[in-house]
């Protein structure tokens, strides 16, 4: 019989802030718990067939093992290790000129309370040449953190980031990629001063179209510091939207509850269990959380009014933990799908609306205190698009051994209990908040209308001396715009490490680019250390990664699954991007990627076709290069260049202006 964890939990979820961990209420471990270190056995084909969620479809392509052929960078440190308490958010982005920056929560030290936390923040003009890796915050003063990236109608780039001392959030800005930040000495925008209870709104997201900021966020409460719980219309902790209409000089709506979010389908909050996308002018704005229903708010007019959307309805709606479920502890027959809180949203190149989140289960049948049972052993990654009423399966984790389960222990799902200590039977503890096995969703769109999403999942087969599975980011796609997924691939295909929180720009082009956190123990120092001592403060490190499209969509990436050879490719195989800065006066650079090493050459051709000039670039090893071409000797005009390898060749237009 399938073997399922099941964690009793009161309502009010554990979450992380101001630089300590707020301690979650006392666990209580149910009798079909996996017992110490057993295994708990989810079940591939089970996943994939029997839950009792809306129908999808998914292709799963078997391919063999590859070894990865692009190059990770590390970009930044950090003595700071959770970068979110459930969404990620968008921390990374790719300019028009091709040009990509990102930013996480950084910490210089280890220091009680880490007093010098801020956002860290990297850039590169080619993708291949990043600032020396960094640790020290933009911000001038203040202890900011889960920072947002992006930029404004003249090019500049904004950072918003939250104050986790006082509430409210420090915006960052610089005139243009790479050079320095200034914030206004640290003072803060919407900090919420409109009533006198003190009010500390934490944890944004945040996204940008022309000079217009779009901003959602929740609210931090704490008894032990004497900070209240917010209640607006009878939600505590709601998630409230705001926006400025002049680069965040001013913010014309400051702190509103979106249509539709209200008492009677929200009884509380959650801080992280959302996402924001823009795009010209519409705003889309997706909200999840344990035992809350998906909804999605559409906005075509730069996000002044919103129309509700339900991607996922939840039964039992408002939720408040002690609501009667008809449930069977020993078959699990009764508990209700619902998502895990880490949700994600596109607006794909159509002004269609995407929303991804982990998959969870609830169930209660005591009324008699508040709380609820929840299955974060589900390994499901949904996906909704706007004109379908039904969402689909997206993604979930592999079968390493190809066994039809999947064998990951208790550790991996394991939790601190209200004291910092271990549960009764689990050596260690790995999960990250209340999310899934399958997590932390992250999705992009390229020029052809191919959707990528990439999500964490713990890794069979892939255990720690802790005996807790390590986790690594997986991708899939979908090329009918989000009707059929193909996947999962594994990207980064550590072993012995722990790869996560993945987060990838909303815009691709032949690349898809992601950064990630990587670290030597599953789990995170600040949520799974506690009384323990098993997971130290210790330095982890930003990694960078540009994806071959590519090789995303020929599934050339592969699972790395056991038993299997190195996936052989051709070496005419390689992308070429397109040409920064274009048009350009005397030179412009052209970063490709060769999926093995190659002669290249270069020719460039006029409008007419006539061949005006050609150049041996030499041999190459595989990986990505930048190569420069010289227009010096051409007079204004369109061009083509083309690269040429053993057998291949890739063109592109050029347009030189003097």
């Amino acid at each position: 019989m399938r073997q399922f964890l099941l964690i009793k939990l009161l309502f009010i979820l554990c979450i992380t802030a101001v630089g300590q961990t707020v301690k979650p209420p006392k666990l209580s471990l149910e009798a079909n718990q996996a017992q110490k270190g057993e295994i708990i056995r989810t079940g591939v084909k089970s996943y994939l067939n029997s839950q009792n969620v809306a129908s999808h479809t998914i292709q799963t392509t078997k391919v063999l093992n590859k070894l990865i052929n692009y190059d990770f960078i590390k970009i930044g440190e950090t003595f700071y290790d959770l970068q979110t308490n459930a969404s990620v958010g968008r921390r990374i982005h790719l300019l028009d000129n091709g040009a990509v920056s990102a930013v996480w929560t950084t910490s210089p030290n280890n220091s009680s309370g880490w007093p010098e936390r801020g956002t860290g923040y990297n850039y590169s003009m080619d993708r291949i040449n990043w600032q020396s890796p960094v640790d020290t915050r933009i911000e001038s003063v203040v202890r900011t953190g889960w920072p947002s990236i992006g930029k404004l109608a003249d090019g500049s780039e904004f950072v918003m980031a939250h104050s986790s001392n006082d509430g409210g959030f420090v915006l960052a800005k610089n005139t243009g990629q790479g050079t320095t930040f200034t914030d206004g000495n640290g003072s803060r925008v919407l900090d919420d001063v409109t009533t006198s209870d003190e009010r500390v709104p934490i944890w944004n997201r945040t996204a940008s179209s022309g000079n217009n900021i779009y901003t959602i966020s929740n609210y931090w409460a704490s008894e032990d510091a004497g900070v209240p719980v917010v209640t607006i219309n009878g939600i505590s902790s709601p998630t409230t939207y705001s926006k400025s209409s002049d680069g965040g000089s001013t913010w014309d709506i400051q702190h509103v509850l979106l249509p539709g979010y209200d008492n009677t389908k929200y009884d509380n909050g959650g801080g992280d269990t959302y996402a924001i996308d823009a795009k010209d002018s519409i705003v889309a704005i997706c909200i999840g959380g344990v035992g809350n229903e998906v909804a999605v708010w559409k906005s075509t007019n730069y996000g002044q009014n919103f129309t509700r959307i339900i991607a996922d309805s939840f039964a039992y709606t408002p939720f408040d933990g002690n609501q009667y479920m008809p449930f069977d502890e020993q078959t699990a027959e009764g508990r209700v799908p619902t998502n895990d809180g880490s949700v994600d949203v596109l607006i794909d190149n159509d002004g269609k609306i995407h929303a991804f989140w982990g998959l969870s289960y609830v169930a209660d049948n005591d009324t008699t205190e508040d709380g609820y049972s929840f299955w974060p052993g589900t390994s499901q990654l949904r996906h909704w698009k706007e004109g379908i009423d039904s969402s689909r399966l997206a993604g979930g984790s592999i079968d390493m051994d190809a066994n039809d389960q999947l064998d990951i222990t208790n550790e991996t799902f394991a939790s601190l209990d209200a004291t910092g200590n271990l549960p009764t039977d689990a050596s260690f503890a790995a999960r990250y908040g209340n999310t899934s096995i399958v997590s932390q969703p992250s999705a992009s769109v390229d020029a052809n209308g191919t959707i990528y999403v990439t999500y964490s999942s713990a890794i069979e087969t892939d255990i720690s001396l802790f005996n807790a599975n390590f986790r690594d980011v997986l991708v899939s796609y979908s090329t009918d715009g989000g009707l059929t997924w193909n996947g999962p691939q594994n990207v980064t295909q550590m072993r012995q490490k722990e790869a996560t929180f993945g987060c990838v720009a909303k815009k691709a082009d032949d690349f898809l680019h992601m950064i990630f956190q990587v670290d030597d123990i599953p789990g995170t120092n600040l949520q799974n250390n506690g009384n323990t001592g098993l997971h130290p403060n210790e330095k982890v490190e930003i990694y960078y990664a540009a994806i071959p499209t590519s090789e995303i969509t020929t599934n050339a990436i592969g699972q790395h699954t056991l038993g299997s050879e190195q996936l052989k490719r051709a070496s005419e195989i390689f992308v070429v991007n397109q040409n920064t800065p274009n048009p350009f006066a005397y030179q412009t650079d052209v970063t490709i990627y060769l999926s093995e090493a190659s002669d290249i050459s270069l020719k460039v051709f006029d409008l007419a076709g006539k061949q005006v000039m050609t150049n041996d670039l030499g041999f190459m090893n595989k990986g990505n290069h930048v190569i420069t071409i010289d227009a010096s000797q051409l007079n204004s005009g369109i061009y083509f260049y083309t690269l040429v390898s053993e057998g291949y060749q890739v063109t592109k237009k050029m347009n030189v202006v003097r």
